[in-house]
């Protein structure tokens, strides 16, 4: 109870930030229910699953969860993920999970889950186990994750994860082995990745969205313009968002599906803009506080990947949806549990060596 009290001091401001994140989302309720007439309950059911991911941060904090079980759960979630792909490949065209796609133009069928970024979080997790043990166990665990994220055919992701592994890789090796690694991972880019099928697919994708942009508004740029700016009528909508609408259950719902099929502006594809249209500033100012201190606090070097993980989801989330689904944003509460109790072992870590050095 001692620990469990001076850690609800020491990082109040965290706690205080996941409140305001559930205070925005239940305001959002009120917008929904007397500006866009979408009833009361119906409203409620609809933001419960927005709502539980920043729970559980609290839930962790009351039943002091292990952090080394934490993690340990999280990486059989990671394990059930690649279950998940396997079995949504073997069952294409009528996949089992999520939505797939053939899309040519990326190189083949694309899997559309929500379970990528546990993938991402396993693949984190070896790579820094990897510099810290430098077992090949840890580096090819590491590799397999990688190999099913390109299912995924996102070229943000697929980058972001990419070159946010090599750095963590880059951590605890010499100077030449970082000079070697990076002289390998140029040659690597510059002679064998623009030779492969999916390189070129996506580079075709690039240049041809380039080409259309000089013709037309980008898509992601009428997304912002919208969600930003064009549907902000008031200072209610500014801070409380319009609501979640309930699709197909409500007025509002239907109204939500109309723009969307003749607008094709989705708040998923944009993630800060489409949490500042649904829950206002309150919600979308507190969670981006909540990545930075993420990023910013100080961890232990086993703790170090979910750092860069917060990066991760927090960069993703400017063209797509990583914080935005409930089915991933419940990893913000995960990693920042797993940040405060690093943060914590390491300061007491470095009092407990103060006090020998003074005695």
């Amino acid at each position: 109870n001692g620990v469990k009290g001076k850690l609800n001091s020491k990082y109040s401001s965290v706690h205080k930030l996941f409140k305001y994140c559930i205070i925005g989302i239940f305001c959002s309720v009120f917008i929904a229910v007397f500006k866009e007439k979408q009833p009361f309950i119906i409203s409620i059911m609809t933001i419960i699953p927005c709502v539980i991911p920043y729970i559980l941060y609290f839930l962790l904090f009351k039943n002091k969860i292990d952090y080394r079980t934490l993690e340990r759960y999280i990486l059989l979630i990671s394990l059930l993920s690649i279950g998940v792909v396997c079995l949504t490949f073997a069952t294409i065209p009528d996949p089992l999970f999520g939505e797939v796609s053939l899309e040519l133009n990326r190189g083949g069928w694309r899997l559309r889950l929500h379970c990528y970024y546990y993938i991402v979080f396993a693949l984190f997790f070896f790579t820094n186990q990897y510099t810290i043990k430098h077992k090949t166990k840890h580096l090819i665990a590491a590799v397999i994750c990688y190999l099913f994220i390109i299912p995924s055919l996102g070229r943000v992701m697929l980058l972001t994860s990419l070159c946010i592994t090599f750095w963590i890789f880059l951590q605890n090796t010499s100077f030449f082995r970082k000079v070697v690694t990076l002289g390998v991972i140029l040659i690597f880019g510059l002679l064998v990745v623009p030779q492969t099928s999916i390189y070129k697919n996506m580079s075709e994708i690039t240049t041809s969205q380039r080409e259309r942009n000089e013709d037309e508004d980008d898509i992601r740029k009428q997304d912002y313009q919208y969600f930003l700016f064009d549907s902000q009528k008031s200072i209610s909508d500014v801070l409380f968002g319009h609501g979640k609408a309930s699709y197909g259950n409500s007025d509002f719902g239907k109204r939500e599906e109309k723009r969307i099929s003749e607008t094709y502006i989705i708040q998923a594809d944009t993630g800060w803009p489409g949490l500042f249209y649904d829950f206002g500033l309150i919600h979308t100012l507190s969670l981006l506080l909540l990545t930075i201190l993420g990023i910013m606090m100080r961890t232990e070097k086993e703790f170090i990947y979910v750092r860069y993980f917060i990066i991760l989801l927090a960069v993703n989330n400017l063209t797509g949806g990583s914080l935005f689904y409930p089915q991933t944003s419940f990893l913000i509460s995960v990693c920042m549990y797993l940040i405060i109790i690093s943060n914590y072992r390491l300061k007491m870590a470095h009092k407990v060596c103060l006090q020998k050095i003074t005695h």
